[in-house]
């Protein structure tokens, strides 16, 4: 159930949403093997506040502030013993600027101060309520249409997240596969009924589980995740054919082939690699 409200206050350049949403999940599970039976059933509310402001047209500012909640999953629940569902309190900051029609940037601060927080600890342990943890950084975006190529689009995005464990064993360490630094990277050009795109992706390390272990064990599930970097391009063509649209596009993933892996959680355990170079056609008919 879920109820908001939007009032526009100092000629619509204000706008402030309360709203809430009552959430109830039952989840049981029972191994037919053993006989163990688990039952986590939840019942939250969960406000928010949503705060815009036009300061100007090319200034808007924002805030906001939400009680979240991620209930158990069916690889948490079956591979580990009874579990609480995840909850925080989230917060959000930001400015959004368009000095000119060809530039829009944005620039984001939040926290996420969890409770409860669900984590995969290790591959003899499994999943566990790490308790306490916390969520903070930055993100900006800078996007720009040069009106000399009409058609033309740049943007980038970078995020820097910084994350600790405030309860627990692992009190003070880092929270599992939260990378520090994430920066995106896309060119896209559009003309007539065709569009090209290229965009990147680069992470920075992170850790494979709460203890942040370094180094990394036998069979490869325990240990530092490294960095990586991967392009991806895709072209898209549309056109019609008696009265309906056809939409045909190819793809390339991992464009330069780059080698890379991430840790498997839950059932997929040790170092899973990246998929290569690949190649998906797609063709789409409207009727």
């Amino acid at each position: 159930m879920y109820m908001s409200d939007t009032f526009m206050l100092l000629d619509n350049k204000l706008k402030i949403t309360p709203g809430i949403r009552r959430e109830q999940i039952d989840l049981s599970y029972r191994n037919n093997l053993t006989g163990v039976q688990t039952r986590n059933p939840t019942t939250d509310w969960l406000p928010g506040l949503d705060v815009g402001y036009q300061a100007s047209n090319q200034v808007f500012l924002f805030a906001n502030t939400h009680k979240s909640m991620r209930p158990v999953q069916f690889t948490q629940i079956t591979f580990a013993a009874d579990l609480a569902s995840e909850k925080a309190q989230n917060y959000e900051a930001g400015i959004r600027w368009a000095p000119t029609k060809s530039i829009d940037t944005t620039l984001t601060t939040f926290r996420f101060d969890f409770d409860n927080k669900l984590e995969f600890v290790n591959q003899s342990v499994g999943f566990r309520n790490l308790g306490k943890a916390r969520h903070q950084g930055v993100e900006t975006e800078f996007a720009w249409r040069p009106e000399q190529v009409l058609g033309l689009e740049l943007k980038t995005a970078y995020t820097y997240v910084d994350t600790e464990q405030l309860s627990g064993q692992f009190v003070g360490k880092k929270l599992p596969l939260a990378a520090h630094h994430q920066l995106s990277q896309r060119v896209n050009y559009r003309s007539g009924s065709w569009n090209w795109n290229i965009n990147g992706l680069y992470q920075s390390d992170s850790f494979s589980d709460g203890a942040n272990t370094v180094t990394e064990n036998a069979s490869g599930s325990i240990g530092p995740i490294p960095s990586y970097t991967v392009w991806n391009s895709q072209v898209t063509h549309k056109s019609r054919w008696n009265d309906k649209k056809i939409t045909t596009s190819l793809g390339i993933n991992n464009l330069f082939d780059k080698d890379y892996y991430f840790r498997g959680v839950d059932y997929s355990q040790g170092r899973l690699p990246s998929p290569g170079r690949s190649a998906l056609l797609t063709l789409q008919i409207d009727i």
